[in-house]
Formats: structure tokens, C-alpha cells, sequence
């Protein structure tokens, strides 16, 4: 999903959607895995509703050249209870061929409802 910058010039983007398969967590668990060809760079916007007193979120953007070995292309801050205020954060990450969330909670009875969206470019 590319778009025309104020410039004039065209921007070739891919639309990327790494949330959870279910939208909400309850365990651990990888998104879907993107092939992002060669685009390098994700711009991810990962928003979470809310997170229980006591329950954790960890969310680590992994890439593989293969689809087969992966390693962590980087984190996001744990998301942790604040107060009932929805988490945003969004953050750059640099990747190969193939992209995937890697989402750890912690906490008992754990329902965190999340997105996990961007751009590679």
C-alpha cells in the first residue's frame, strides 16, 4: 500500500498486520509470519487496550532470511498495568525476508487485547 508523497514522488510501502491471530492473548504465541521481499525497515504501531494488575506483555519482532531460523530484530517495551490507560507505542525495526511477532505474557488468566500494525518499506 504505497502512497504520493508532498513531493510528488511515489512511496512503495507494504501494509503489515502482525497482531494476534485471536486479537486477544491468553498465552504465548507467534503472529502469522509476512514476507516482506525486500523491504528492509517496519514501521509498527503496537496498541494495547488494557493489561490486568500483576499480567505482563512482552513483544519481540523476530526475522528470518529462511523462514526457518529466526532471531530478534528487536523489542518493544514490556507493557505492564498503567492504570487502565491503553499502551501505545510505535517503533522502527530493521529486517530480512521474513517477519513474525513473538508474544510472551505473563500473569494468571491473562486476556490482553492488542494490535499490532505498520509499514515496511
Amino acid at each position: 500500500m504505497g502512497y504520493t508523497m508532498r513531493n510528488g514522488k511515489y512511496a512503495d510501502t507494504l501494509e503489515i498486520n502482525l497482531a494476534p491471530i485471536e486479537g486477544v492473548l491468553t498465552q504465548d504465541g507467534n503472529s502469522a509470519v509476512v514476507e516482506v521481499g525486500s523491504k528492509r525497515v517496519l514501521n509498527l504501531h503496537l496498541l494495547i487496550d488494557s493489561v490486568s494488575t500483576d499480567d505482563t506483555l512482552d513483544v519481540t519482532i523476530q526475522t528470518s532470511f529462511d523462514g526457518v531460523t529466526w532471531y530478534s530484530a528487536g523489542t518493544f517495551t514490556q507493557a505492564t498495568d498503567a492504570g487502565g490507560d491503553p499502551l501505545d507505542q510505535r517503533k522502527d525495526f530493521v529486517v530480512n525476508r521474513f517477519v513474525r511477532a513473538d508474544f510472551n505474557v505473563g500473569g494468571s488468566s491473562v486476556s490482553i487485547p492488542c494490535t499490532l500494525r505498520g509499514e515496511a518499506a
